[in-house]
């Protein structure tokens, strides 16, 4: 039984209802067309047996029964026509939708390489969605591996720094003292927020109550500017705000957590003597934006266009800084500001304007 069910399920429906409605058609204009006639011929000899004085009996059985003969050999010549019509047409419409079924089979088994072909009309949008879709799939499969491969190179580069001073501790080559100790509790602290932040972005799933909370965004941002101020001028950032009240529909935690990351970033890439300029108002559309902008460092506009990629440092050499918790970098900073605001119905995007970096929160 559910073999049988299975086999009717791939049995071309669509081509068979296309030539049971081409049939059906054809039928409907046969019987018309043969009723119309009939009558027409019965009309015209009888005009011709009046106007001519004929006996009707003999002559008009004879004259019905040719023209009945002709009527069904029309009639049977015209059904044969129309099957041969319908099939070629249900074939015509049908093949490019079974090429489709066939490449959503490939795609649903893991082959992400096809591409259907170029068609026209309502084929040929649908065919375009598909390989829209499936160049979508490609690209999330792409991220996804290079997430993996960027998850596992972070997590391997602290493991391996507390193996070797694990071993260099048991042999006796490095000495238990604080310094050692320092290092590899950087270690684990970097491994501690690496973990916390990848937890923290595949368990993004908006809660509704959130959108019930508000906080005044012009003071949180004040109050987190003064929690950076001595590591801004340690890394030698002046600032300079031009804030206007704003209040926005997001809890004061997930607020934090963005401007902290924000923040964080600037001390850490901002070239020294660049000042760091800080503005709240409003956007072009009229939602609460925040931009902050600072020296470029000499980015390329292509680096830019990657800053919030999880994992993304536009320079490999600036990796993780020191052994101090607050220097650790787990490149997932921007993808977390980013993902964030998403969420909530934001954005966040980073532009080079002239020498300077900016960077759009909208709120």
């Amino acid at each position: 039984m559910v073999d049988t069910a299975q086999r009717r399920q791939h049995w071309p429906w669509l081509g068979i209802q296309i030539v049971l409605a081409n049939l059906a058609v054809a039928a409907v204009l046969a019987v018309i067309g043969f009723i119309s006639f009939q009558r027409q011929s019965n009309l015209y000899l009888e005009r011709l047996m009046k106007k001519f004085d004929i006996t009707p009996d003999a002559l008009h059985s004879m004259y019905v029964a040719d023209v009945q003969q002709s009527l069904w050999i029309a009639l049977i010549v015209a059904v044969l026509v129309s099957i041969g019509l319908a099939v070629g047409l249900a074939v015509l419409i049908i093949r490019p939708i079974v090429q489709l079924s066939r490449y959503t089979e490939a795609v649903a088994a893991g082959d992400l390489s096809v591409r259907a072909p170029r068609m026209v009309g309502e084929l040929g949008r649908l065919s375009e969605d598909f390989n829209q879709m499936v160049k979508a799939l490609d690209q999330e499969e792409e991220r996804r591996r290079r997430y993996l491969a960027d998850l596992a190179h972070e997590i391997r580069t602290p493991i391996t720094t507390l193996k070797g001073y694990t071993e260099g501790l048991e042999d006796g080559i490095f000495k238990p003292e604080a310094k050692t100790f320092a290092v590899m509790r950087g270690e684990c602290d970097h491994l501690s927020e690496l973990v916390g932040q990848v937890d923290l972005m595949s368990n993004f799933a908006p809660d509704p109550a959130d959108a019930s909370q508000e906080t005044q965004l012009d003071q949180a941002l004040t109050d987190a500017l003064e929690r950076w101020s001595m590591r801004l001028d340690k890394a030698g950032v002046a600032v300079e705000t031009k804030l206007k009240p704003a209040r926005v529909s997001m809890p004061s935690t997930v607020v934090h957590r963005v401007l902290d990351n924000m923040l964080s970033n600037v001390t850490r890439y901002a070239p020294s003597g660049a000042p760091l300029k800080v503005e709240l108002g409003r956007g072009e559309s009229g939602r609460t934006q925040l931009t902050l902008s600072n020296g470029s460092a000499g980015l390329s506009a292509g680096q830019v266009e990657r800053l919030f990629d999880r994992f993304y440092r536009a320079d490999e050499s600036r990796q993780r800084v020191g052994t101090n918790h607050d220097e650790l970098a787990s490149g997932l900073g921007l993808s977390i500001v980013r993902e964030t605001l998403r969420r909530q119905g934001g954005n966040a995007i980073a532009r080079l304007d002239g020498e300077r970096l900016v960077f759009e929160l909208t709120f």
